[in-house]
């Protein structure tokens, strides 16, 4: 069976059971956005027959698939069957997730947050902080004057919710 052509901002996984796998200018996507690294392409086919191909194990599917649709907001289709036959099985959108929740977010509870927050109180309630997001692999960094109870920092930690919060203490002798 032939697929029909697809979008560029879709992307087509086949669901090989245990794995899931990616072809062509999809595969090159993912190796450079998700595994940032091309040794993970491999060449089906010879000649001009040359196909990209990358293999994702469930993890790291899970991992990808939200990224796409949420971060990126691509549509994803996941194809099923075997050899020349193939069937879409689920297809996804970032504003429809129906039919994928139970596989990106199976084995991942999406409300726990992995972030860790840093902040040292200066004088005058000068308050610096800085809080990293493994999930979206970024860092944010701040700094701003607060009041005595502290409410802005209250509100900045309550709107990330991290995993932990690290205070930096400046001891009487310079030393942190």
């Amino acid at each position: 069976m032939a697929l029909f052509q697809k979008h560029a901002t879709t992307l087509r996984f086949f669901d090989r059971g245990d794995f899931f796998t990616l072809y062509g200018q999809d595969a090159l996507l993912a190796s450079r956005d998700y595994f940032k690294t091309h040794s993970v392409v491999k060449m089906l086919g010879y000649g001009a027959k040359k196909l990209e191909s990358v293999v994702f194990n469930k993890s790291h599917f899970e991992n990808f698939a939200r990224d796409v649709l949420l971060v990126k907001h691509y549509c994803i289709e996941i194809y099923n069957g075997s050899k020349s036959d193939w069937s879409l099985q689920y297809q996804a959108t970032p504003g429809n997730l129906t039919q994928v929740e139970d596989l990106i977010f199976g084995s991942t509870d999406i409300t726990s947050q992995v972030g860790i927050l840093a902040f040292k109180i200066g004088s005058e309630n000068q308050v610096g902080c800085s809080y990293v997001d493994t999930y979206a692999r970024k860092i944010l960094v701040a700094q701003f004057s607060d009041n005595d109870a502290f409410s802005n920092l209250e509100s900045l930690i309550v709107q990330l919710s991290p995993k932990a919060c690290i205070l930096l203490i400046t001891l009487k002798n310079g030393k942190v």
